[in-house]
């Protein structure tokens, strides 16, 4: 965060990330007065096992090339701007252990069904967004899920 007495600085995450740092193993811009979307070319960083973002100020959607990244085991999108629904090319990365989209603006039929799929989902949080439907059977193939978190939804649980 670059901080003045005067004034607060606002930076946006450069295409670079995804065009020219193809090594990139972990991106971390948690509480860093990040502004604007996420670029598009980040689902790039092929490398790529732990983003974490949240505590900023990210608009848009959620990029669907994100779901590209299969070494990922850390996606951390909370509390941003983020608007519309989960995307379902997430459920192609296989390897995520920590999955947090909590405290944005996502809203939609619930879960998207696909997402059961992640058999090495330790942790699912999408509490406070605006998800609305059911909760049904698929979250049964989330083996190795501990931690899930869904409140302030209108999600409801069915076996």
């Amino acid at each position: 965060m670059f901080e003045t007495s005067r004034s607060l600085h606002f930076i946006q995450i450069p295409d670079l990330f995804g065009d020219k740092l193809m090594l990139l193993q972990v991106l971390d811009l948690r509480s860093s007065s990040v502004v604007g979307p996420i670029p598009l070319s980040l689902g790039n960083s092929s490398n790529l096992t732990s983003l974490y973002l949240s505590n900023n100020r990210i608009t848009g959607l959620i990029p669907l090339s994100l779901g590209q990244l299969s070494k990922l085991l850390y996606l951390d999108l909370s509390q941003n701007l983020l608007a519309r629904s989960i995307p379902l090319e997430f459920s192609s990365l296989e390897n995520l252990s920590l999955l947090d989209l909590s405290s944005n603006f996502l809203y939609g039929s619930s879960i998207p069904a696909q997402l059961g799929d992640l058999g090495s989902l330790v942790e699912l949080d999408v509490g406070m967004n605006d998800l609305s439907g059911s909760l049904s059977s698929y979250l049964g193939g989330l083996r190795s899920l501990q931690n899930f978190e869904s409140l302030s939804h209108s999600l409801k649980a069915y076996a």
